[in-house]
């Protein structure tokens, strides 16, 4: 039963904030929204139930439980539902049109060295190579770019057999950054639904990997704010590349607001 004005408070509560992620995360299409709800939950579930089994588990045997083993495994978890929030989060504001707010002039270069320094350091197995070229520059949201990159290289690297090659150059078209692993590759009947949100690949690149589906997702998302794309490509290496290209700094100065993102229906 109800515990009286609270507990009715805290119900409405809860129901007013998966409203919002329904109408703020998938727009206005009412079929769109309950399927992204649905699956977000089951996402959101399986973290929670792993906390909460682990935590059961010692609770039933309080004196013989191996504690430090089940903080650490509650701990990883709590980890990754912490990012999956933060990815949820940011599809959010992807849907509201903010993903290019607080726009300055940015380095690529100097963000792409940043990750790749970052992610060499969890992955001493790899070669992760990084080639830019002065000058890349564009205007954007610095946090939410380097959200892209990261995206797009950790994907790189979660398939990579022994390298990552990353390179940035600049034209008169704008910005190119190309990233290619030498994995399995992406089949090209796939190079578009990838992008889609909570989708997983059956092909050897996806089986098994634990990933939620939304990095590739969120990574378009915040090209197409920034009036860039992002394309797939077979790499020289034998794997996939992808490309992601923006705006000079330049160009993207004096192009304004960035445009709005088609209604899905």
């Amino acid at each position: 039963m109800c515990g009286g004005v609270r507990c009715c408070s805290r119900a409405r509560s809860r129901r007013s904030s998966f409203s919002w992620i329904s109408s703020a995360v998938t727009g206005p299409c009412s079929v769109s929204a309950t399927a992204f709800v649905a699956d977000a939950s089951h996402e959101l579930r399986s973290p929670l139930a792993a906390i909460r089994t682990t935590l059961e588990v010692g609770l039933a045997h309080p004196d013989r439980a191996p504690w430090p083993v089940i903080a650490e495994r509650a701990a990883q978890q709590s980890i990754r539902l912490e990012d999956l929030i933060q990815q949820l989060l940011l599809l959010a504001k992807a849907d509201e049109q903010q993903l290019s707010a607080q726009r300055q002039r940015v380095d690529v270069g100097v963000l792409l060295r940043d990750v790749a320094t970052s992610t060499q350091a969890h992955h001493v197995d790899l070669d992760i190579d990084l080639d830019a070229a002065p000058g890349a520059t564009t205007v954007g949201n610095p946090d939410h770019l380097q959200r892209l990159f990261r995206n797009i290289i950790d994907n790189a690297v979660r398939y990579a057999h022994g390298r990552v090659l990353i390179t940035a150059t600049t034209s008169a078209d704008g910005v190119r950054v190309e990233v290619d692993d030498d994995g399995p590759g992406i089949p090209a009947t796939d190079r578009e639904r990838v992008f889609d949100r909570f989708v997983r690949l059956d092909s050897s690149r996806e089986r098994g990997s634990g990933t939620t589906g939304l990095g590739l997702a969120i990574a378009r998302e915040i090209a197409l704010a920034h009036r860039g794309r992002i394309t797939i490509a077979d790499s020289p290496t034998g794997g996939a590349r992808m490309i992601v290209t923006l705006p000079l700094a330049t160009t993207a100065a004096t192009a304004g607001a960035p445009p709005k993102r088609p209604t899905d229906v």
